[in-house]
């Protein structure tokens, strides 16, 4: 009896241990699918860089507050709003757009400054004139040339419900929303690298030189939510971010962007853009 008794619980034992290793092995398997399938917000970034470009519409408004020191004494909040339409082209780093503020008329593209961003460097013109060289203040809401940019080391992505809306047109477009955490350390990362890169192949940059991570990256925050189509692509992006602070002022940003027309960069007439949002959902 005691024969039997031992060997009939040896095996289940034997059973136990079988099913539990079974049930380890499927939870690792799980997670190493789960590790190895991107999410599905990231997905839809790596298909827009397989398509190469997109065409946007930007609603952008710049909060600045001052900060609480004597020297502010008296002070309010400040908000301008900014309207960009234009391309951008992933594969040769370069955005061509047209930027009206809140004084201007999207329906006078004349009243719009044309801008443009090649290897980095920023240009403007008004009314036909000259291109000028700038400062490419908008690297800010568009890192290294792309609106999609801060989707870079992106955290606590959640799926927050799909929609089906009704545009003017009377077609319907359906979309998942995600929403994410801001990664500033990550970003500053990416635009670091991309920038030592760029002055490496042009000869400005000493072998062995690394540059420091940029502030206005590095401490960033902010919360953002992405609009994935039926298609995997991205429709819209909306963002809200906190800049780090100066000595006398904060500044943060509200960034709405619609994106359309992947892997197409025709010339773009301004003049026939003006009225021409793309999708407004």
């Amino acid at each position: 009896m005691v024969r039997a008794y031992l060997r009939s619980h040896i095996g289940v034992r034997t059973y136990v241990l079988a099913l539990v290793c079974v049930l380890l092995l499927a939870g690792l398997v799980l997670r190493l699918i789960g590790t190895l399938q991107p999410h599905p917000a990231l997905a839809a970034w790596d298909r827009v860089h397989q398509a190469g470009s997109y065409h946007f519409h930007a609603d952008i408004t710049q909060i600045t507050t001052p900060l609480a020191s004597v020297t502010n004494v008296g002070r309010t909040s400040t908000r301008n709003a900014f309207y960009l339409q234009g391309a951008t082209n992933l594969q040769e780093e370069t955005m061509q757009m047209r930027l009206w503020s809140e004084e201007s008329s999207v329906l006078l593209p004349g009243n719009g400054m044309e801008m443009r961003v090649e290897d980095g460097q920023a240009y403007a013109r008004q009314g036909g004139q000259e291109w000028e060289a700038v400062d490419n203040a908008l690297g800010a809401f568009a890192p290294g040339g792309d609106f999609l940019g801060y989707l870079v080391g992106a955290r606590d992505l959640h799926e927050v419900g799909s929609e089906t809306r009704t545009l003017p047109t009377g077609e319907t477009v359906s979309f998942t929303r995600y929403t994410f955490t801001i990664n500033g350390p990550a970003l500053a990362v990416q635009m670091r690298e991309r920038l030592e890169r760029q002055l490496t192949e042009q000869g400005e940059l000493p072998p062995g030189v690394a540059l420091d991570m940029p502030k206005s990256y590095a401490e960033m925050t902010g919360t953002g939510e992405l609009w994935v189509g039926d298609n995997g692509l991205p429709l819209r992006q909306i963002l809200n971010i906190q800049f780090p602070p100066d000595e006398d002022e904060a500044t943060s940003a509200e960034i709405s962007i619609n994106f359309s027309r992947y892997g197409q960069i025709p010339a773009i007439s301004w003049w026939s853009v003006a009225g021409n949002w793309g999708l407004k959902i």
